[in-house]
């Protein structure tokens, strides 16, 4: 594990000196002896830079991604390297040299030992699962982009693997977030893996490069530039970072780093700056859609327009002469931001087009659910339908310790300060259009700009020159941060889930022995339950071009969607892949299996629909309760004939003292039914069947009554089960 560790840290520390070469060239116009920890955002930078340059090879040059990124990095690294010698390099004390290696040594391990834990735990990589599924719609398009480039995908239901990669390519426009797919399927080719596997490592450096970013941006000393790392530490980043939101990892932390570029621009202009910021605007852009940026540089610019005119009126009220606002005039800043953001607009108008007209989500959301997202302190583990106390209580005492900021900035005419802390009005403006959605968006984008306003007023001149004002701004910054904790508690617990199987891990041995299972050749039957489960083998197999047939809810999961009428296939492939456990191949105890590859006998499991659900355990396996209620099981024949089979199963059954101890079991299939007289004694049954072709519905019940059970009837507890057909195989549900 130590070794694994070390190994992650050094791959991840060679990435973001990578990117920093990349990067480092935007940054160069804005050193700063008062900054001396701004190179700690050249690897923040590179993710910007690279993003552009690889969209414009790849996309408009039409070279293969290889040859894309060597390309990039000449020409970057060119640039970083003439800019330093022509600008000097940054000359610091090497006490803030050694400071800032530090800060980077120690962000940089703690990301990947969060990051990359499941990774460490296994010695190889994995894939973290939690919540949402847009990791595997990455992993598509960057398998596509490294093993398919410049071709289109299909859109045929003959062909579901393209399917996800063509959705994308059919949004008018395009896909606005193809720096993002670009930069993932870099990390897979750089790793020799495919995309999926690398993708947690992916977010780790952008993560990193986030943070660093960051607090190099808003920090002059090293005590701030700490603080501000822990402070934004706790805000959604990290969730959005395990929960496959990638493109969000990438463009929200480059987009607060481009508000403090815009900020030094609107100060001091030049050439060099303008051309940073317009590169690393449409960098950042592609890494999500041009509105996020749009998103940075509105909340900018109307904030700081609306406090110059507040701070105007103040004075005039006051008879007061008007103090040089900062920064001015605030014309300069509104053509700057249209400038940003005007080019990358145009090139993907369509696309934003269609964003607008996207449906909005039907989802019936607790306002204070609203609110506390968008504030980056919802609570993780309770219902968003339901009104919460402790939610409404975070979101008014954040917008207090944000008011009496905002408050404190307007009487010191700390007007950029104050521009920042009032980017939280957005929020009304989006609760009375009623786009609920839009406003979820703002989560990891309001709470790092009010942290950013905080830092900038204690660092402002009329409050660094008193300790006390000094140390009033650092604690309401504390206090801004601890109200996250709560969701930082939550998202930690998932964030750091070490368990096999979903939600969890995959690992990719578990890939590795699909792929040497079915390496002979053949098609593959999958017929699984389970969402994620069959996205990564739709991923992995079919990056391999593994023809597979994908059966009843399988179907379901990888292109449902599309809306497309299930497949019916003339024929069963040479493997199947299912939710249940093969028992007789069992090589360990394990409860979280993610599937089982079997020999392909023409009859499986497809579905399980117990009135009491589904449970799953380590001496069990999948098993459920059977009682007066029906249970039905679906059974498929893959076959063109019937087939001899028989469902077997491990049966319990609870008992009380005056119990007579035995039941009766009915069952019903096809036509045929019959029962079953069980006694306490018996630890099995067997329902001999002959299935048609086709897909077909078990019945069962138990007609016993049961003094344990009382009204309910007597249960049953049913567990390894599956179909032994003629051949003499089995497709069980034992755990593996």
């Amino acid at each position: 594990m130590r070794e694994y560790f070390l190994a992650q840290c050094g791959s991840t520390l060679l990435a973001l000196l990578a990117l920093a070469a990349a990067g480092g060239w935007a940054l160069v116009a804005f050193r700063n002896r008062e900054r001396p920890y701004l190179w700690l955002a050249a690897p923040l930078a590179g993710i910007g830079t690279l993003s552009l340059s690889l969209t414009l090879l790849y996309d408009i040059c039409r070279l293969r991604l290889p040859a894309s990124f060597a390309v990039a990095m000449l020409l970057n690294v060119a640039a970083t390297a003439a800019a330093l010698w022509r600008g000097r390099p940054w000359q610091f004390r090497r006490r803030e040299w050694a400071l800032g290696l530090a800060a980077l040594l120690g962000v940089t391990a703690a990301g990947v030992k969060v990051v990359q834990k499941t990774a460490i735990r296994q010695g190889e990589p994995t894939i973290l699962i939690t919540a949402g599924t847009d990791q595997f719609g990455y992993a598509q398009n960057g398998d596509w982009i490294v093993r398919h480039p410049h071709e289109e995908p299909a859109i045929s239901p003959d062909r579901p693997y393209e399917s996800w990669i063509a959705w994308g390519h059919s949004l008018q426009g395009g896909d606005p977030r193809r720096g993002a797919y670009l930069l993932v399927a870099l990390a897979g080719w750089c790793r020799g893996t495919t995309t999926l596997f690398s993708y947690d490592f992916a977010t780790g450096v952008a993560l990193i490069a986030g943070l660093l970013g960051f607090g190099a941006a808003f920090g002059r000393r090293f005590p701030v530039l700490l603080l501000l790392l822990a402070a934004v530490a706790v805000s959604v980043w990290l969730r959005n970072a395990r929960t496959g939101f990638f493109g969000k990892t990438l463009a929200y932390p480059g987009g607060v780093l481009l508000v403090w570029l815009l900020i030094q621009t609107w100060h001091s202009a030049s050439v060099p700056r303008v051309l940073s910021c317009l590169v690393l605007g449409s960098g950042f852009g592609l890494c999500h859609n041009v509105l996020a940026i749009a998103t940075f540089a509105s909340l900018l610019c109307v904030g700081v327009v609306l406090v110059s005119l507040a701070c105007r009126l103040l004075d005039r009220l006051g008879g007061r002469e008007r103090p040089e606002t900062e920064p001015a005039p605030v014309w300069k800043g509104v053509l700057l931001g249209l400038l940003v953001v005007m080019p990358l607009g145009v090139c993907t108008f369509s696309a934003v087009r269609t964003y607008f007209n996207l449906r909005q989500s039907n989802d019936v959301l607790a306002p204070d659910f609203i609110f506390a997202e968008a504030l980056d302190v919802n609570i993780n583990w309770e219902p968003m339908e339901v009104p919460s106390k402790l939610r409404h209580t975070l979101i008014l005492a954040s917008v207090g310790i944000t008011a009496t900021c905002l408050l404190w900035a307007l009487a010191c005419r700390a007007v950029v300060a104050a521009g920042l802390l009032l980017s939280g009005g957005i929020l009304l403006a989006g609760w009375w259009s009623g786009r609920s959605w839009s406003m979820l968006q703002t989560q990891g984008i309001l709470y790092p700009l009010t942290l950013a306003g905080v830092a900038l007023l204690a660092q402002h001149r009329s409050v660094r020159r008193l300790l006390p004002l000094r140390l009033a701004a650092l604690l309401l910054l504390l206090a801004l941060a601890g109200l996250r904790g709560p969701q930082m508690i939550g998202t930690w617990r998932e964030a750091t889930r070490t368990n096999h199987g979903v939600p969890g891990f995959i690992a990719q041995s578990d890939i590795a022995a699909v792929l040497n299972r079915v390496q002979d050749g053949g098609v593959v039957d999958v017929c699984h339950q389970e969402l994620c489960p069959c996205l990564a083998l739709l991923a992995e197999l079919g990056a391999r071009d593994i023809p597979v047939q994908y059966r009843g809810l399988a179907w379901s999961h990888v292109v449902g969607y599309r809306r497309w009428a299930p497949r019916s296939f003339p024929n069963c492939g040479k493997y199947l892949i299912t939710s249940w456990a093969q028992g007789a191949a069992s090589a360990s105890n394990s409860s979280c299996a993610l599937w089982a590859v079997v020999r392909n006998e023409g009859a499986w499991v497809s579905q399980v629909k117990p009135p009491l659900g589904m449970g799953r355990d380590v001496p069990h396996g999948y098993h459920f309760w059977v009682g007066r209620d029906q249970t039905e099981i679906e059974l498929s024949n893959g076959m063109a004939a019937p087939v001899e089979m028989e469902f077997v199963a491990y049966t319990e059954m609870p008992a009380a003292p005056t119990d007579p101890r035995k039941c009766t079991c009915t069952w019903e299939v096809a036509g045929q039914k019959g029962k079953l007289d069980l006694k306490l004694s018996d630890h099995e049954i067997h329902i001999p069947l002959r299935l048609p072709p086709g897909d077909h519905k078990l019945s069962l019940r138990v007609e016993q009554v049961s003094p344990l059970c009382g009204d309910e009837g007597r249960r049953l507890l049913l567990s390894r089960f599956g179909l032994r057909t003629g051949l003499g195989g089995s497709e069980g549900s034992e755990p593996r």
